[in-house]
């Protein structure tokens, strides 16, 4: 008899596999299946959420750890300090900075790679870093007590965790990779010793950090407007 198989819905949208019930197994293990996530089970052609598929139950009895808790399999695949200055010549936010400029970054900036489907960073986790992705593609996903919600994507050369830099109360979203990720990770310590060593450049750094917040926060007040427009529309139609 054939192994059931089933097809998973990722938080980007794409719908991934087929994969066996042990995978399915493993994955929702290692946290990259959460309880809301949808499974299609070809047995029966049918969609569900992972917490009710049965194969699946005993990782997600209520005395189970949960998927995203510290000690599980997440994180790093690899971890290097330090990285070729050119790299960050890439990023925008160092794009009108000089080589000079950027040695003391590229120092302390910290390489990780992670596999398809592992959190990066969780949200309610202490934020103590900021992130530029440097290769593959991350999902940004909020969660709620029964359900999850993808807010958007972030491809190379773009970043996030900023306001960690400053604020180093709890992290406001899970961001997990999609598939294969190289990132680059500053740490507010490390950003202090670069302002202390080199103030000129971590001065320009700064600046181009809060132009980025800026952006980000008009673009969320012009999403908001629109909500509202919308949600008003709707309201006028009997």
């Amino acid at each position: 008899m054939a192994e059931a198989t089933f097809r998973v819905f990722g938080l980007d949208r794409n719908v991934y596999g087929p994969v066996s019930a042990s995978t399915l197994v493993e994955w929702a293990r290692a946290g990259r299946v959460l309880p809301a996530t949808w499974i299609h089970a070809e047995a029966g052609d049918s969609w569900s959420r992972a917490d009710d598929v049965p194969e699946l139950e005993p990782v997600f009895q209520p005395t189970a750890p949960l998927p995203d808790a510290p000690g599980n399999a997440d994180g790093p695949a690899a971890s290097k300090s330090g990285v070729a200055t050119k790299v960050l010549t890439r990023l925008k936010v160092f794009s009108d900075m000089n080589a000079e400029d950027l040695a003391p970054f590229a120092q302390e900036m910290i390489e990780q790679s992670f596999r398809p489907f592992t959190y990066i960073v969780h949200q309610g986790s202490h934020g103590d870093a900021m992130y530029f992705v440097i290769q593959g593609k991350v999902g940004v996903s909020t969660r709620g007590q029964v359900t999850e919600s993808f807010l958007v994507a972030l491809n190379i050369g773009e970043t996030f965790g900023e306001m960690s830099l400053f604020d180093p109360g709890p992290r406001s979203a899970d961001v997990r990779a999609e598939n294969d990720v190289v990132v680059l990770k500053l740490t507010s310590d490390a950003l202090a010793k670069v302002c202390r060593e080199a103030p000129a450049a971590g001065n320009k750094f700064l600046w181009n950090v809060a132009r980025f917040l800026s952006a980000r926060v008009r673009s969320m007040d012009k999403r908001a407007a629109s909500a509202k427009d919308l949600d008003a529309a709707g309201k006028g139609i009997r």
